[in-house]
């Protein structure tokens, strides 16, 4: 979704140089790539012993 928005033209102008629908592709993608790590970290990280 956030790669959709960054390629789309258009949209409101939040400053001279930054529409609203990059302002949010761009959001989307940091979130999407810190869940990618969260999920990274739960997969590899090692069992404690028992």
């Amino acid at each position: 979704m956030g790669v959709l928005l960054l390629g789309s033209e258009g949209g409101p102008v939040v400053s001279a140089s930054l529409s609203l629908f990059e302002l949010i592709g761009y959001n989307l993608l940091v979130v999407s790539f810190v869940l990618v790590l969260r999920v990274l970290f739960v997969v590899f990280r090692p069992e404690p012993p028992r």
